[in-house]
């Protein structure tokens, strides 16, 4: 990932600046998690700039500054990123005298409630395939290939944002 952040991938970066901003893969470092994620959001990804938005509203990893947070935020807002155009509503309503942390606390609101519906949501009938858990997808690709099958036969791609897993690789593997 890091070759391709280098080489200029915007996904790559975010994906990067996201690993380091939660400290699951890697150890937790703001200022890293901040470079790539400029990096991406120079790049036009609206992600990238509402969480930049967020740094830069909260001061983690880069100097606390509203006035480039609301630059960051509007950017990813005219790409149609809801969440950013909450915070631009919020911040030209009321000023400067709005809490960072309420408006944070408040769009993780709206990402639990969004999550609570998405879950409680009856599923679609035309799904062919069931729900399986990572662990037990793994055992049972394990099974197939023991049995003379390819890995990938009989599986459909997964897709994140409209774009096949193979997709998300292949535009990496690009830079």
């Amino acid at each position: 990932m890091k070759a391709a952040a280098q080489n200029g991938n915007d996904y790559a970066a975010y994906i990067l600046g996201e690993e380091y901003l939660s400290g699951k893969h890697v150890v937790k470092n703001s200022g890293t998690a901040a470079e790539y994620m400029h990096q991406a959001a120079q790049a036009d990804n609206p992600w990238a700039q509402y969480l930049m938005g967020k740094l830069y509203l909260m001061g983690e990893g880069v100097e606390q500054d509203e006035d480039t947070a609301y630059e960051w935020f509007q950017a990813a807002a005219e790409q149609g990123h809801t969440y950013a155009q909450f915070f631009v509503d919020r911040m030209e309503q009321q000023g400067q005298l709005v809490s960072p942390s309420l408006l944070l606390s408040a769009t993780r609101l709206l990402h639990h409630m969004g999550n609570i519906f998405r879950d409680s949501a009856p599923q679609d009938s035309t799904t062919r395939a069931p729900h399986i858990e990572r662990k037990r997808l793994q055992k049972l690709r394990a099974k197939k290939i023991a049995l003379g099958h390819k890995p990938d036969d009989y599986e459909e791609e997964q897709t994140m944002d409209g774009m096949t897993m193979g997709g998300w690789r292949a535009k990496i593997a690009q830079c």
